[in-house]
């Protein structure tokens, strides 16, 4: 994000930093509370399936027996790339804070209030096709015709 004062740059900053962390707070929660929510849903599925709640030593026993049988939770890589995601936004924007008096990359460079160059330097105007060479033009070749419509009888032909 490029901004010209000060003031824009610092609430841009800030918002990093705080969607940022808001980001890898989330991440690190569905990470840590995974297991524990895959539980409280399967639970909830067999309670209802039954028609009463499980007890404690009924909910522990079911957990067991499903890990026992090889059911299990694992993360994915959505959680991993968030947390990483929210921790670099949160570091841009503190380095943003830090570098709050540091004029801008363009002005250091030499580039300020100058018109941006275009990309590509512009093509060339395409000229006119060049004429076909003079002879004969090729007859077809003599053939059978080619196929038939289905719609069209072939006694019309």
């Amino acid at each position: 994000m490029v901004a010209s004062s000060s003031g824009p740059r610092k609430v841009a900053a800030g918002a990093a930093v705080a969607l940022g962390i808001c980001a890898a707070v989330a991440a690190a929660t569905a990470l840590a509370t995974q297991r524990s929510r895959a539980d409280e849903a399967v639970r909830h599925d067999v309670e209802h399936a039954v028609g009463h709640a499980l007890s404690a030593e009924q909910a522990a026993s079911l957990a067991a027996s499903l890990r026992a049988a090889g059911f299990d939770v694992t993360p994915g890589a959505g959680a991993f790339v968030v947390l990483a995601g929210g921790l670099l936004a949160a570091a841009g924007g503190l380095t943003g804070l830090a570098l709050r008096g540091a004029e801008p990359l363009s002005e250091t460079l030499g580039f300020a209030g100058r018109e941006p160059s275009p990309p590509f330097p512009p093509s060339p105007e395409p000229g006119p096709l060049p004429a076909p060479e003079p002879g004969p033009v090729p007859a077809p070749e003599p053939g059978p015709p080619g196929p038939v419509p289905p719609s069209v009888d072939a006694g019309e032909v």
